[in-house]
């Protein structure tokens, strides 16, 4: 490995060497591949000579392209300090970039898209978050104020308990809505606190099954459980059922009113795995890869915070798992997604 990079140092040597541009002295070669930050080598007409490991990792591969194909609108001027952003089939990226040098051009980048995409996503969820709460409580203060004067001028017992209903279901809501930004705020903040221990799939399955029975019935929506063969799984069972729960209500709030459900759970071989499918319109495919992404939701999925399934992504990492989505083979319709965990302690029951 230290012959071949050696080699290919000296590579870059001769080659700047025969340019006659700048001294190969002139560039600290060792950095320059070692930096954290992409860098480009460029000649007074952009085309790249060289670009070092994170200019590779972040642009693909550049060399004798034109830097202005990877950075569009950049300016090719000396000490100059623009922004430029590109796309491509799954990732928009903004990036600040500086020029140096005169016939030979060093571009260094500063990829800021995680930055800017925490902006966007922290207005969304502002203005999300904002208007969730705002309605419950303005309805919630909106039925007291009336009730209050129906109380004044001599409401029955039966109509203050049917109002007093009311104003605690919307109570009961706004509550349930902070307890899940707080528990999806501490996800977001720190680390999960694993405690694992030895639980049946059967009991995770009852559990799941209780929990979801009632959501389903709302939209006549058929539950199926399956597990042909019982076995032991070494989870977080509050944390692991969390993240289940978050697979079954999506599928089942994106699911038809009379379709299916399915969930299911196997062990095969050293690995184990928790599956939940629906019959619903799926998800577009170039969405796929940022479902998993905080506040993030697909276009046309209407409301909600997009933190589930980043949530069930953390607590399959905290496991040593990892979640896997997909839509349904055709000619199905529906989505696809599945927990998958190292067994390893787990044994048949």
């Amino acid at each position: 490995m230290i012959i071949a990079l050696k080699r290919l140092l000296e590579r870059i040597k001769q080659r700047l060497s025969t340019q006659k541009i700048v001294p190969p002295e002139g560039v600290d070669l060792r950095i320059f591949f070692e930096a954290p930050i992409p860098i480009f080598l460029c000649d007074e007409k952009g085309k790249v000579l060289e670009q070092n490991r994170k200019a590779y990792y972040v642009f693909g591969y550049g060399k004798d392209k034109f830097i202005t194909t990877l950075l569009p609108g950049i300016k090719l001027k000396p000490h100059h300090h623009g922004f430029s952003s590109r796309s491509d089939k799954h990732r928009l990226g903004y990036f600040e970039y500086y020029v140096e040098g005169k016939n030979l051009l060093i571009v260094y980048v500063i990829d800021k898209t995680d930055l800017q995409t925490l902006k966007e996503e922290y207005r969304f969820a502002i203005s999300y978050l904002s208007h969730e709460l705002k309605t419950p409580i303005a309805i919630a203060q909106t039925k007291a104020e009336a009730l209050l004067e129906e109380v004044k001028k001599g409401a029955s017992q039966e109509r203050v308990a049917e109002g007093l209903s009311e104003i605690v279901e919307r109570i009961i809501n706004l509550s349930n809505l902070v307890k899940r930004l707080f528990q999806m705020s501490s996800v977001l903040v720190k680390e999960l606190k694993v405690e694992r221990r030895k639980v049946k799939a059967s009991e995770l399955l009852a559990d799941l099954r209780t929990l979801t029975e009632e959501l389903a019935e709302e939209k006549d929506i058929k539950l199926i459980f399956d597990l042909t063969e019982d076995f032991i799984v070494n989870v977080d069972p509050e944390l692991f059922l969390q993240a289940l729960f978050n697979l079954v209500e999506n599928a089942i709030k994106f699911t038809p009113e009379g379709k299916k459900v399915w969930v299911s759970a196997r062990k095969i071989e050293d690995k184990i795995y928790f599956r939940v499918e629906d019959e619903g319109p799926g998800v577009p495919e170039e969405e796929l890869p940022f479902l998993t992404r905080p506040f993030y939701r697909a276009r046309y999925l209407g409301k909600g915070l997009g933190l589930g399934l980043f949530l069930v992504e953390t607590i399959a990492k905290a496991h040593g798992g990892r979640i896997k989505l997909a839509n349904a083979p055709s000619p199905k319709t529906g989505f696809i997604a599945k927990i998958e965990l190292d067994d390893l302690e787990g044994q048949p029951t």
